[in-house]
């Protein structure tokens, strides 16, 4: 007996959806501007990446999507591939996987984009923070090496743990000049731009470990009492472990 298919239904919340109605997968989704304003989205199949934008509104009256699905946000594949349909979404990209990848590498991609994007997006730096962002997305994605500058520039902070966990936090640690904000014993609280790392001895082991903490972390002994979800005053031990 033929086991019955569950229907999938789109998880997103806005124009990712175009991704989700082609089988794409997405690598960058923004939005510029407040209650209207524009959208960027890049995703990407097994050979090409494809850029979309367009803009959107804050009523059914100046939103597409708003328009065509309502309050209604149990989205089939079907209507999702009729909504797309619809209003002729198409790439105004397309990237081979191959280029993609050679323009990552050399960090060119922001070449691609035509100049009159600059009106779309605003602010250079808005098309900067896609390049960025969509760097980072794109290195993960297809396993190349991440970099200190990809760390310290990407503005998602889901996409910079990823990409901090992939470095690792010693060798970022290692191959960076931190600030030592506080210091406790052999323990330090260390900034590197908007990253904040404790960095604690175990009194056991000698061994020493290297957390991400909150970045308004003040000392050594707050960060310490966040990683074990306390208030400074309510984290005293007699030995640390």
């Amino acid at each position: 007996m033929e086991t019955e298919k569950k229907e999938e239904f789109f998880k997103g919340d806005g124009y990712e959806i175009i991704a989700w109605a082609n089988n794409q997968e997405v690598v960058y989704y923004g939005k510029f501007g407040g209650y209207q304003g524009e959208w960027i989205l890049i995703s990407k199949d097994k050979e090409n990446y494809y850029i979309y934008k367009d803009y959107y509104g804050s009523c059914g009256g100046c939103d597409a999507f708003e328009a065509f699905f309502g309050w209604n946000k149990d989205i089939t594949k079907e209507r999702a591939k009729d909504f797309v349909e619809e209003y002729e979404y198409k790439p105004f990209l397309v990237i081979p996987r191959e280029k993609m990848i050679r323009l990552v590498e050399n960090r060119t991609l922001i070449k691609v984009f035509p100049y009159n994007i600059r009106g779309f997006v605003i602010k250079d730096e808005d098309l900067e923070l896609i390049s960025n962002d969509t760097i980072v997305s794109v290195k993960l994605l297809e396993n190349l090496e991440i970099t200190i500058e990809d760390i310290l520039k990407c503005s998602n902070q889901e996409l910079k743990q990823r990409a901090l966990k992939k470095f690792g936090y010693e060798r970022f640690i290692q191959e960076t000049n931190p600030e030592i904000i506080d210091k406790d014993g052999e323990n330090e609280l260390l900034k590197i731009e908007d990253l904040v790392f404790v960095l604690v001895k175990d009194a056991s082991t000698d061994r020493k470990y290297l957390l991400r903490v909150p970045p308004q972390m003040k000392t050594v002994k707050e960060a310490i009492a966040w990683t074990f979800g306390k208030t400074p005053e309510e984290y005293n031990p007699i030995i640390e472990t």
